[in-house]
């Protein structure tokens, strides 16, 4: 069996160099419906720190932000207890190189003037005077669909026609 997984899922974002970064380590690979049943099946070694996404802090913080962090010792404490398995029980373990990892730039001059260009679109005067001038004709033909077939071809000759269709009703 393969089981694959993009590489980004393990990121974490750091806000300093305003990044998605995938910190150096082992990452445990578990199997399982939930983390009570979850079984540690193989793991993820990463020799040194990979950027995945460069981004820009464009909305910068205005005050100190605390976050909220696992109680460290915890943490180790299981993180060491998992890494004792994987090598007791002589686990596969894929060694990743960050330096084979390609780091994606975001770029938001791009992002912003699409989004311009499709603002602009939107609200250009032409295309709203068009499209409420349409509004009627696609009305005619949403009608026209619920009508039967007979009724329908009736009003689309009257509509192409309509001199020749009231001359030949009146005689």
């Amino acid at each position: 069996m393969t089981i694959t997984f993009p590489l980004y899922q393990l990121t974490s974002y750091e806000e300093e160099s305003a990044s998605w970064i995938l910190e150096p380590g082992m990452y445990g690979i578990w199997i399982g419906n939930d983390l009570n049943t979850s079984v540690l099946s193989g793991a993820l070694e990463l020799d040194e720190k990979a950027v995945m996404t460069a981004c820009e802090n464009i909305c910068p913080l205005k005050e100190e932000l605390n976050e909220i962090v696992p109680d460290a010792e915890k943490v180790q404490a299981r993180e060491a207890a998992w890494q004792k398995e994987v090598k007791e029980k002589r686990m596969s373990v894929i060694e990743l190189k960050a330096s084979e990892i390609p780091t994606e730039k975001v770029d938001y001059q791009r992002y912003r003037k699409s989004f311009l260009e499709k603002q602009e679109r939107l609200w250009n005067p032409f295309l709203w005077i068009s499209w409420h001038s349409l509004q009627p004709v696609i009305r005619e033909e949403h009608r026209a669909t619920r009508l039967a077939p007979q009724e329908f071809l009736f009003r689309e000759q009257q509509r192409r026609h309509p001199r020749v269709l009231r001359r030949s009703r009146g005689m």
